[in-house]
């Protein structure tokens, strides 16, 4: 086989460490998490720090289904890594997690005043929809609280 003719040989990363720091999940879905970042490979040069943060963001959402209803929502995810050592074919690194989930979110004044992109005047009196929406000025978020929510096909708040 001429050199031409062979397979172009990409080197893989593989982690060797992960540390999370920020919310940390229960334990157990922590390490699952840990365990199936361990063993992947990820093609070096690909968005591979990406797919890891995607993936943590999922672990988050599966192993702390009542976050949003803490009124966490927006969580934020980055990752750094470094290099331990490298072989033929194989960078191994170390990764740090960082996740940032931020204040709860508090409910305050409702109101709708978007129309499409276009910011406006409130469309409904505030004291009107409270009495549609039962959450108290400065109480948590909670979706489940929101009447009607499971019509809006999972993208609402």
């Amino acid at each position: 086989m001429t050199a031409a003719q062979s397979p172009v040989d990409h080197s893989k990363v593989v982690i060797e460490e992960v540390e999370l720091e920020g919310r940390l999940l229960p334990t157990a879905a922590q390490e699952q998490l840990l365990s199936s970042l361990k063993e992947r490979e990820w093609e070096e040069g690909s968005q591979w720090v990406a797919d890891l943060e995607t993936m943590v963001i999922r672990a988050e959402d599966e192993g702390w289904p009542d976050g949003v209803n803490q009124g966490y929502f927006g969580l934020s995810v980055g990752a750094s890594w470094k290099p331990v050592w490298r072989e033929p074919g194989l960078l191994h690194v170390q990764v740090t997690v960082n996740v940032n989930e931020g204040q709860p979110k508090r409910s305050e004044k409702i109101e709708f005043r978007w129309v499409e992109e276009h910011l406006g005047p409130p469309l409904f009196d505030s004291k009107e929809l409270r009495k549609l929406v039962p959450l108290k000025d400065g109480e948590r978020y909670n979706r489940d609280k929101i009447p009607g929510r499971p019509f809006c096909g999972g993208r609402c708040l």
